[in-house]
């Protein structure tokens, strides 16, 4: 669990939350909260990795749900379903992915434009919501994707290659800044249109780029007096 989702799951009351793999099973467990993230976890299918998509995660919460259903009534499992909140947060590594491993297909998404993988991701996120709310969950909070243009990692890499370029007067790579703000404009977008499509469902976008650049832009309102760069695992 990375340490953002540990410091909201403290904030709501929960100390601990068990890794899917981490449960034996028990109601008890479940009843705790479960936390189906996986290192490097990517909204598109990547057979050829370990860890778990977004569609995988998504079986494992539906043999939870078919877990609840077998332990409790059938009316208690609803419930139980409607007021728990389902937190997601992909897309980080889908956009690592296409800046860092240089590949043709990179190059061809790259060329299509951010608004064809943005697209491509934040349709899937919203069946992704869509299945959840078809599952009977009612409160989803989607988190959008930090300025990863302002990582470390991203500068040197970008720097070190043919798509390096616009580097801005914080440090930060513009064009892949560029192309993470339109995804969470299209995500928080899409995310409006199912609270319309689903008026009894409170889906909520939570939105870090924002903040993170203001953070990043102007250091010292926050105490800070150089350029802070966000560090990511």
């Amino acid at each position: 669990m990375y340490r953002s989702h540990s410091v909201a799951a403290e904030k709501i009351g929960f100390t601990s939350i068990r890794p899917f793999y981490g449960q034996n099973g028990s109601l008890e467990e479940v009843l705790g909260g479960l936390n189906f993230g996986s290192t490097q976890a990517r909204i598109m299918n990547q057979g050829s990795y370990s860890h778990q998509s977004l569609n995988q995660q998504l079986r494992q919460v539906s043999e939870t749900m078919q877990l609840l259903q077998l332990q409790l009534t059938e009316d208690t499992a609803l419930q139980l379903t409607k007021s728990s909140i389902f937190f997601l947060s992909f897309g980080k590594e889908d956009y690592i992915d296409l800046f860092i491993h240089n590949s043709s297909s990179s190059n061809h998404t790259l060329q299509r434009g951010s608004q064809y993988f943005a697209t491509i991701l934040v349709n899937q996120m919203a069946n992704a919501a869509r299945y959840l709310y078809n599952a009977n969950a009612r409160k989803i909070i989607c988190l959008g994707v930090l300025p990863l243009g302002c990582t470390p990692r991203m500068v040197w890499e970008l720097n070190s290659t043919s798509l390096a370029g616009d580097s801005n007067a914080t440090g930060c790579v513009e064009h892949v800044n560029d192309m993470i703000f339109e995804y969470n404009r299209l995500l928080d977008e899409q995310i409006d249109k199912l609270n319309t499509e689903f008026p009894d469902a409170q889906m909520v976008f939570c939105d870090v780029y924002n903040g993170m650049m203001e953070i990043i832009n102007e250091p010292r309102l926050y105490g800070m007096f150089f350029h802070p760069l966000i560090a990511l695992h």
